[in-house]
């Protein structure tokens, strides 16, 4: 519940404020929700199998209409072709990060200055045995921990 506006909340722009905790009118195939995120004006959605869904402002989604708005949850291409689960979502003001169950880490959205759709992370300095195994975010910023107690940060560091 709460504001409405980009379709955020999962239910028709007609109502733009929601008061109530309201169920929201989808259901998963084969599937269930584990996690959900949310961001500025976007909803996310990480189901059992590894799925990632967006509703709301689309400038998280793909980029492809980045001004447009989506009221029911919309799977993400971009995990389609890739043989990695993705395993947790973070989401910070204006982005998205995502980690695989193979350590590896996709962000996408606007950090700082940068604009970019999903793209994977790929500049931890780690030995062939070490992975990401967890992230977090700020506003503005994310924190990526190795399995074995290395620690990253990236973002907007002002």
């Amino acid at each position: 519940w709460g504001y409405n506006h980009f379709g955020q909340c999962g239910i028709h722009k007609s109502q733009e404020i929601v008061k109530y905790p309201t169920k929201i009118d989808f259901q998963l195939i084969d599937d269930k929700a584990i996690k959900i995120e949310a961001s500025f004006g976007t909803s996310l959605m990480l189901t059992e199998k590894g799925h990632v869904y967006v509703w709301g402002w689309k400038k998280l989604d793909n980029f492809e209409e980045k001004d447009a708005c989506e009221y029911t949850p919309t799977k993400m291409k971009d995990f389609e072709q890739k043989k990695e689960k993705v395993i947790e979502l973070k989401s910070g003001i204006l982005f998205v990060v995502a980690l695989t169950n193979k350590g590896t880490v996709y962000e996408w959205g606007e950090i700082g200055d940068t604009i970019t759709g999903v793209s994977k992370v790929d500049n931890f300095d780690l030995s062939e045995e070490d992975f990401i195994n967890q992230i977090s975010v700020g506003m503005t910023h994310i924190l990526a921990i190795s399995k074995k107690g290395v620690l990253f940060t990236w973002g907007d560091n002002t």
